[in-house]
């Protein structure tokens, strides 16, 4: 992927000292101004808006805020800047279509606009989502393996290794994070997928050495796979990352960026949130060399980083509209929920957020993820998988306004439980754990769900 990897390693020690204070508190004021130079405006009536010169208008404005403000990098307290010809540069030259994978489980990226009927990818798995080790977390990851609507898989987080905490810059962080891919290779093997693109953190890597070690033919990373190189909030980045990213790239491994900007935090309200996101967007694109950028929004009134508020659905959404329709470069939505498995409204969640990305011309996932807390293992199924890969696949051209009035009905569902949602199960409550088959209480729930979008006009086959 052509981008300024060179000049990326160059100037993170070249551009201007900032003090991390005045860098935080400078973001505010000017997206404000953005916002209002812009016109960019929250509807909460409309989580999915289909308002086309809005989309254009945040894209520029993203790259107006990208261009002044730049990347400030931790370890040298300096900013990284690009001009508006460079990120260009990098975004003209994306080569489409891609192609991930090995044989028959090999899948492709094609651009997609708004409203598009380009299948979009489904990734699915739970990034983010606490897990028990060893042969409980193989299960987990075949149960999404087995989805046939899901292209790629993405990792869970086991809970402990070998029964041990897992601490930063430790030893056991590089052996659980190795065994973890493994555990995911041996679950796509036993799925019947080996070929199966990885789309993977992992979980057990808080720092760099441990995702340098998971690059591994055999039973590790393959070239080809996807290894998360996050931007830090906002509009950051460290060693740590950047490292990562230079890892990958020179040993034949995509870049996915992950950036969560914070609704209610430097960047204000859902308008400054969707501002900075473009930035970012533009930014952890350029200087990670990656091949795709997952959103995340974060309402900081809402807890585990669940993207299911429909604060957060709307900036997800205008994002994916103002890059789809004015770039190929393309954008994955990180899908986090608020509920557990074997409740209604962890089906709803995992619905709207298909419903939000595939209409606004984003792909699916990584996700349903986002089941955190210490005890809150295990409380992750593939049925949530596949209600957002079977949800992903109907929406696909849909039209906006339709998939709004369908987004605003899941919406009223989960509302009035978000942020204290009923109490979940386990999949080892919710399955036959050794078959690996759904229990008929927790089907039947998908089932009523499914039916209910169908009633509404949701076109499932």
């Amino acid at each position: 992927m052509p981008g300024l990897h060179f000049e990326m390693i160059e100037r993170v020690s070249q551009g201007p000292r900032v003090r991390e204070e005045e860098f935080d508190k400078s973001i505010f004021p000017r997206v404000k101004e953005l916002a209002e130079k812009y016109d960019i405006k929250y509807d909460p009536a409309n989580p999915i808006p289909a308002d086309d010169a809005m989309a254009d208008r945040l894209f520029a404005a993203g790259m107006e805020f990208a261009v002044e403000k730049g990347l400030w990098v931790l370890d040298t307290q300096k900013v990284v800047k690009f001009t508006e010809a460079e990120i260009w540069r990098f975004l003209d030259n994306y080569r489409t279509p891609l192609t991930f994978g090995y044989g028959k489980d090999q899948v492709t990226l094609y651009p997609r606009k708004p409203e598009s009927d380009v299948r979009p990818l489904v990734i699915g798995g739970a990034a983010g989502s606490s897990m028990s080790e060893g042969e409980i977390y193989v299960k987990h990851m075949m149960n999404f393996a087995l989805e046939p609507t899901n292209d790629m898989i993405a990792n869970g987080n086991p809970a402990r290794i070998e029964g041990r905490e897992i601490r930063p810059l430790s030893p056991n962080e590089v052996h659980g994070a190795i065994q973890e891919v493994g555990w995911i290779r041996e679950a796509i093997r036993r799925a019947g997928r080996p070929g199966m693109p990885l789309f993977v953190a992992p979980g057990c890597a808080a720092s760099a050495p441990p995702a340098v070690a998971i690059i591994n033919e055999e039973r590790g990373l393959r070239k080809g796979d996807f290894m998360y190189a996050a931007l830090l909030t906002e509009l950051k980045s460290d060693y740590d990352r950047l490292i990562r990213a230079v890892t990958a790239v020179e040993n034949g491994v995509h870049v996915a960026t992950l950036l969560a900007p914070m609704i209610g935090g430097w960047a204000g309200p859902p308008e400054g949130a969707a501002i900075c996101g473009a930035a970012e967007t533009l930014l952890g694109a350029i200087c990670h060399s990656s091949t795709i950028v997952v959103n995340h929004p974060v309402q900081m009134n809402l807890k585990n980083g669940a993207t299911t508020h429909r604060q957060t659905l709307w900036v997800e959404s205008v994002i994916g509209q103002a890059f789809s329709r004015n770039c190929r470069f393309p954008i994955g939505q990180n899908v986090f929920l608020d509920a557990r498995a074997g409740t209604y409204e962890v089906l709803w969640e995992a619905a709207v957020n298909a419903i939000v990305a595939v209409s606004s011309g984003q792909h699916t996932g990584p996700g349903p993820s986002g089941i955190t807390g210490g005890d809150d293992v295990d409380m992750i199924s593939g049925i949530e998988m596949r209600m957002l890969g079977e949800t992903s696949r109907a929406v696909t051209g849909m039209s906006r306004k339709k998939a709004n009035e369908l987004a605003v009905k899941c919406l009223e569902k989960y509302e009035p439980t978000l942020g204290n949602p009923p109490k979940g199960k386990r999949l080892q409550d919710l399955y036959d754990i050794e078959k690996l088959k759904v229990k008929e209480e927790w089907l039947a729930k998908f089932k009523e769900v499914k039916a209910q979008l169908k009633d509404w006009g949701m076109p499932y086959r």
